[in-house]
């Protein structure tokens, strides 16, 4: 007999599986039991989409282990207790755990977790980091955290549902990055701090003073620490205090330190029950027309005429980055806010990059002041606030400790799309400021935060990819993040000026020394990815980049401080504009997007501001497919790791004139609570009916997720059309799927040349942590009637 998980979306299903299962338990959507192998087959002809559960493991555990946890006596032999050694926690202490389950948290095992008084703080990821020849890793179970007495480790290892129970060690706390800057074990038993001194709230405060200022030290070896609970805060403190630990600064659970002169204690910290994790900290860096019709906001073919109505009008995007040209005339009435975070009172960019990035997604010049021409960014209506970070040795000082600080600053203020044109190399590591992005729109659901993928594509030295293409795991960080949003670069249709001439061997010899990325032009076939774009995925095998948007030979506003050599060439005829490329280009035309995409839905009946999650589905729903070699190398299907979704492409993001039968329905849960889900099996359903002749039909689902690495709550996509077959969210992941797509928060579903009829579209809560959980949902096609209905 094996254990079966089965999604029963309807009564048929239910029925038959009900006949065919053993200890049959009903969750909703979701139904578990025992089953003969053999009967596999027939839920797979009924079309019930399945996956078999692992068995609970029956290996001993050293009797040290057992008598050191204070849960057994000596010499029983338990199943699930892992990893506990002789220097465990004295009895009566609590320590922090890891626990494995090898179910989702159904809401019976929750209600037995809440009667031990435990409580799970976060998920974390098993699995390795994608491997080249070996495909996807998949997680070994769904383990969280909890910090438990050892009585209350002895209850939950005996639960049924659980795989393992084991001590969260300092080799769990050690982010790989840090792994080669920390020095080899010393066999140091895990220790707990002693809370006997309150001199570290003083500190924390003093910190936050710090960085709501903006402020950080220079730091020779900054590292920083997450904690596992923010209260914790004060006694860790105290500790790196009494060690002589240069403390820069704290925010919420994170504190960053400098161990310059105290490598050698690194261990020790990581050793602290109360850390989580430690890493070292990389300083971020910026991600250094034709764009409009490439976007679909104008037509091709007749340059200058509108194919939306939308041009920002009534919206505010927030643009942390090196500073303004605020005289420049591109922005001539547009400035409603600037902060000098890094220099006081000076703004002024001679960087040049925050102004290009500025006018790239809502400048809007006439083109009749000297050295200027006519031109427009993508919201050309919409407002600035500046958030200027370069401090004065050209660094981007002005970044505070905590990220939420400046997202912060920018909300308060209005902002509600938020772009940022830098960060730092961590070859796709979810990393403390991707989690503090993640934290953020969590707990301000309708700010979208927009960042670029990096510029670290390499074609040197291939590890996954193949030998002259453009290899995997190269996304920057915060671009990591699951609640923002992630842009690539593809290549610009510009044919002279700039680079456009140039080949990617001739600009970047060293990355790119091989055909056929070699050879090829950095611009002029728009249906390539620029070869310097960051690839995803992630390290927890998500897909980045979200979206790619025109990223070489940009063509913007240029700071007359700046000088001619920070760009790719300066424009022969206006000497305020400038070429340049780089993923910083390309978000904040994704920004601009994001801006008409929320002018439209704040003009409907009854608006209320949408969601975070509203704005990324609508536009990861009007991506293109890419067709360029370096777009579908390793794998044709989207979404990939070089495109991810695909482009942006406005006429099929949102009702236009140049796609008249293209109609929207959404749902945005944010403000809808009774399409919320709370608890695993939860299953909410909607219909829509498709006209005859409609070229596709396109289905988004995206959510805000909790923040950490992985997925904390997992909700899932599934669309039937009118002869009941079924079509799962994401069903091309590289690789496949084994059920469901159990590793990303957005989840697409296209058919093409749909047939007409009444199509069920369903949103299935997998796992839940915390609940409810809200969603966005955005349906495009040829609609009638244009509605959305909910199915009892």
């Amino acid at each position: 007999m094996i254990n079966v998980l089965a999604y029963c979306l309807n009564q048929q299903e239910r029925d038959l599986c009900a006949r065919l299962f053993q200890n049959w338990a009903d969750h909703g959507a979701i139904v578990t039991g025992n089953m003969d192998e053999n009967q596999l087959e027939q839920l797979s002809d009924a079309g019930i989409i399945y996956k078999v559960l692992p068995d609970k493991p029956e290996t001993a555990a050293p009797a040290f282990a057992i008598e050191a946890a204070g849960a057994f006596s000596q010499g029983r032999s338990v199943p699930v207790l892992e990893g506990l050694s002789p220097e465990a926690t004295e009895p009566g202490t609590p320590d922090f755990y890891k626990i494995e389950f090898l179910t989702p948290l159904f809401k019976p095992l929750r209600e037995q977790l809440d009667r031990l008084g435990v409580k799970l703080i976060e998920r974390v990821d098993l699995a390795p980091r994608p491997e080249p020849g070996l495909g996807r890793a998949r997680p070994k179970g769904l383990c969280y955290t909890a910090r438990m007495l050892p009585e209350q480790v002895r209850a939950v290892s005996s639960l049924a549902e659980v795989a393992a129970v084991s001590r969260y060690t300092e080799t769990d706390s050690i982010a790989p990055a840090a792994a080669a800057s920390i020095e080899p074990p010393r066999h140091a038993a895990r220790r707990h701090v002693r809370r006997e001194s309150t001199e570290g709230a003083e500190v924390s405060e003093a910190s936050q003073a710090q960085v709501a200022s903006g402020g950080v030290e220079a730091a020779e070896a900054p590292f920083d620490l997450r904690l596992h609970r923010a209260e914790d805060m004060p006694v860790v403190i105290d500790w790196l205090r009494a060690h002589r630990v240069r403390v820069l600064g704290t925010d919420v659970r994170k504190v960053r330190v400098d161990l310059e002169d105290s490598r050698d204690i690194a261990r020790q910290i990581a050793a602290l029950p109360e850390v989580a994790l430690i890493a070292p900290y990389i300083e971020p860096e910026l991600y250094c027309d034709l764009s409009r019709p490439l976007l679909g906001i104008e037509w091709q073919g007749n340059p200058g005429t509108h194919t939306l109505p939308q041009e920002g009008d009534g919206q505010l995007i927030g643009i942390a980055d090196t500073g303004i040209d605020d005289a420049h005339p591109a922005f001539a009435g547009k400035i409603a806010g600037v902060v000098a975070r890094g220099r006081p009172g000076n703004w002024s960019d001679p960087e040049g990059h925050g102004t290009h990035v500025a006018a790239c997604a809502l400048g809007n010049d006439p083109g009749t002041a000297p050295g200027s021409l006519p031109f427009k960014g993508i919201a050309p209506k919409a407002r600035l606030f500046m958030q200027s970070l370069l401090g004065p040795a050209g660094k981007l000082s002005g970044l505070p400790i905590g990220l939420g600080n400046l997202f912060g600053e920018a909300y308060r203020n209005g902002v509600r799309v938020h772009n940022n044109s830098w960060g730092s190399k961590t070859d796709s590591a979810y990393t403390f400021t991707a989690q503090e992005v993640d934290e953020f729109v969590d707990s301000h659901r309708d700010m979208l935060i927009v960042f670029a993928a990096g510029n670290e594509g390499t074609a040197a030295n291939c590890v996954h990819a193949r030998p002259g293409t453009v290899d995997w795991l190269s996304i920057g960080s915060p671009a990591t993040t699951k609640n923002g949003l992630t842009v690539g670069a593809s290549r610009s249709s510009r044919t002279s000026g700039g680079y456009a001439t140039d080949s990617y061997g001739t600009r970047w010899p060293t990355r790119f020394p091989a055909d056929p990325t070699k050879t090829e032009l950095v611009s002029g076939d728009p249906e390539s990815i620029a070869a310097f774009s960051s690839r995803g995925p992630c390290d927890d095998r998500r897909i980045k980049p979200d979206v790619v948007a025109p990223g070489t030979d940009i063509l913007s506003a240029k700071s007359s401080l700046a000088p001619p050599a920070n760009f790719w060439g300066v424009h022969p005829k206006a000497a305020g504009y400038a070429f340049d490329g780089g993923t910083s280009m390309a978000a904040p035309l994704v920004s601009g997007c994001a801006a008409l995409v929320r002018e439209y839905y704040m003009s409907l009946p009854g608006a209320q501001s949408p969601s975070a999650a509203l704005l990324k589905a609508t536009l990861i729903n009007s991506a293109k497919r890419l067709t360029g070699n370096s777009a579908v190398a390793d794998d044709p299907d989207l979404p990939n790791y070089h495109q991810g979704f695909g482009a942006i492409y406005m006429p099929y993001a949102i009702p236009n004139p140049l796609e008249a039968w293209l109609k929207l329905v959404f749902v945005d849960a944010w403000t809808d609570p009774s399409v919320q889900v709370s608890n695993v099996g939860d299953l909410v359903r909607f219909n829509v009916q498709v006209d005859p002749g409609s070229p596709f039909l396109r289905v988004c689902l995206a959510y805000t997720d909790l923040p950490n690495r992985a997925l904390q709550n997992d909700l899932n996509l599934i669309v039937e059309d009118p002869e009941g077959t079924k079509f799962r969210g994401n069903a091309q992941l590289p690789n496949g799927l084994t059920a469901f797509d159990s590793e990303n928060n957005v989840e697409i579903v296209r058919i093409t040349n749909p047939p007409a009829g009444i199509y069920r579209v369903q949103v299935v809560a997998t796992n839940i942590l915390k609940g409810p959980q809200d969603y966005a949902l955005v349906v495009t096609g040829a609609l009638n009637p244009v509605k959305i209905v909910r199915i009892r």
